[in-house]
């Protein structure tokens, strides 16, 4: 992917040389009170016009990455991750309305969702009686869930094979969506998981590690922490870190029992094991914590990722149901002249 034509390379200035105000997007200039977009990728704010965005989607931004985000200049991706793009939230079948379909709907309100109905009614105006009386039906309030809240029922492969397996069989993108969403539940996230059990259980398994190692240093932190000191200087001199060893280690394996490592321990060696036994590792400083955060955040990722990509599934489904149930009426149409 690149830059599209419109966009200038990127410049990662944030404040103006000459006046000192803080510059946005990509034509680098201050706030000025014109409608923009916060990227989602690298935090920053573009204007909707710098970035082709119509004012009109304003409340259809689901999750907006910049140009820059796009071509993985500013967007810190993982690697083998695809890179970001903006997604849309549905917008209100009728096509004069700019505002998000209400949830379980293809429209903003039960009113847009009648007069869209309406509308098609009267541009079918040589339609057999038969279905047009069904449209007319679904205006009506108590059968409304079928328009409103569920919209046309879901696609049923019973009522035409041939054209059900042709829309949804050999759709592209929904192949495509579907396997996204089994790619970070089947493979990402059971990776991410079986890295942060694995920590776990290495992380518990140095804790008696270092029990065995300073069993006495162990017992009287412990002691120092369940006693509360009445003077400053009393709880200045109690605040020791209890002793341990670094522990770090590149894959994250138990090698051996605690006891065992506690047997072949000796002090002045600073690995055991290949785990790093220095008392006090400026190198590897939180590398567990630092793991963890990490990963968790990943973790984090992914679960936002499936939801937006389920979210583009739901939006293609019923895409395919309403080309399904309009390709249905027009047959039917055509049957009937």
């Amino acid at each position: 992917m690149s830059l599209p034509s419109w966009c200038p390379q990127y410049n990662p200035t944030k404040y103006d040389p000459v006046t000192g105000q803080e510059v946005y997007c990509i034509c680098k200039k201050p706030d000025n009170g014109e409608l923009m977009a916060l990227c989602d990728g690298c935090e920053d704010w573009f204007h909707f016009s710098c970035v082709k965005l119509p004012e009109l989607y304003k409340n259809l931004v689901f999750s907006f990455y910049c140009p820059y985000c796009q071509d993985g200049i500013t967007y810190n991706a993982q690697p083998g991750d695809p890179l970001p793009k903006t997604i849309w939230k549905r917008k209100c079948r009728l096509i004069e309305c700019y505002k998000e379909c209400a949830a379980n709907s293809k429209y903003c309100s039960s009113e847009h969702g009648e007069l869209y109905m309406t509308n098609m009614i009267k541009k079918m105006g040589g339609m057999h009686e038969s279905v047009t009386g069904i449209l007319k039906q679904m205006l009506k309030t108590e059968n409304f869930e079928s328009l409103g809240a569920k919209e046309l029922p879901p696609a049923d492969r019973q009522q035409d094979p041939e054209l059900y397996d042709k829309l949804y069989g050999f759709d592209v993108r929904l192949k495509e969506l579907e396997e996204q969403i089994n790619e970070l539940n089947e493979h990402k996230r059971p990776v991410i998981r079986a890295r942060i059990d694995e920590l776990n259980n290495y992380i518990a398994w140095l804790d008696d590690v270092n029990k065995n190692l300073f069993h006495e240093d162990y017992e009287s932190g412990d002691e120092m922490a369940s006693t509360k000191k009445k003077s400053k200087a009393s709880k200045c001199k109690r605040k020791a870190k209890k002793k341990s060893i670094c522990g770090y280690k590149q894959n994250h394996q138990i090698p051996t029992s605690a006891e065992e490592f506690a047997s072949a321990y000796v002090e002045d060696e600073s690995t055991a094991y290949s785990v790093c036994c220095k008392l006090r590792c400026i190198k590897h400083q939180d590398w567990a914590n630092i793991l963890l955060r990490s990963w968790n955040f990943e973790l984090e990722s992914i679960d936002n990722s499936e939801q937006r990509t389920q979210l583009l599934i739901n939006v293609r489904k019923e895409q395919l149901a309403i080309q399904f149930h309009e390709a249905l009426i027009n047959k039917n149409n055509i049957n009937a002249q």
